[in-house]
């Protein structure tokens, strides 16, 4: 009988364990993840910055993404992304110091374009129908805007473990590469 009451014991713990080490939730993650579109619409790049997993920044540092976000707006590119669900919620997968989650949402986007970008507008449409599809992409003529109604897309919450406090990436197939100089290939490949 004492043997049957540590196993039972033991259980818990392990179980309980897990539920400690994943503090994601749904409305943590949507809420994140609107004031995160929110930011990059507004161009508040320090909040998006602020938002962003870390270990990213061993790539290139912040001072170069906020410029590389200026230039594509001097450009003449502006780009919103309107949340419309949160879809799917991967299960947490953990490693020895963070825990991950698969965030797959719906949205609208828009790209607005002028100046040197709208000169290449083709090339913008057919990266956009690679990204989202053909039948997705559309282009309203008098506003130079492509519009996705219902794009698919995904980003990986990431969290020191036992921590609620969640970081961001964009998560597409351009960038898996990327990622791969920052995040196991185990974990991805548990997160698709």
């Amino acid at each position: 009988m004492k043997v049957l009451i540590n196993v039972f014991l033991l259980l818990s713990l392990l179980t309980m364990k897990v539920v400690a080490q994943d503090t994601g939730t749904p409305s943590v993650f949507k809420t994140d993840i609107a004031t995160y579109l929110t930011a990059m619409n507004q161009e508040q790049w320090d909040t998006v910055i602020d938002m962003m997993y870390p270990k990213f920044f061993t790539l290139g540092s912040k001072e170069q993404l906020r410029q590389s976000f200026a230039q594509v707006t001097e450009m003449g590119m502006k780009v919103t992304t309107q949340l419309n669900a949160v879809e799917k919620i991967s299960p947490v997968v953990l490693t020895s110091n963070e825990q991950f989650h698969k965030i797959d949402y719906r949205a609208t986007v828009k790209v607005k374009m002028s100046g040197i970008m709208l000169e290449n507008k083709e090339q913008m449409k057919k990266q956009l129908q690679s990204i989202y599809g053909a039948k997705q992409v559309k282009y309203n003529a008098p506003k130079h805007e492509f519009i996705i109604a219902n794009a698919k897309k995904s980003m990986l919450a990431i969290a020191p473990t036992y921590s609620n406090i969640w970081k961001y990436l964009d998560l597409n197939a351009q960038q898996e590469q990327v990622l791969l100089r920052i995040i196991s290939k185990e974990v991805l490949l548990q997160l698709h």
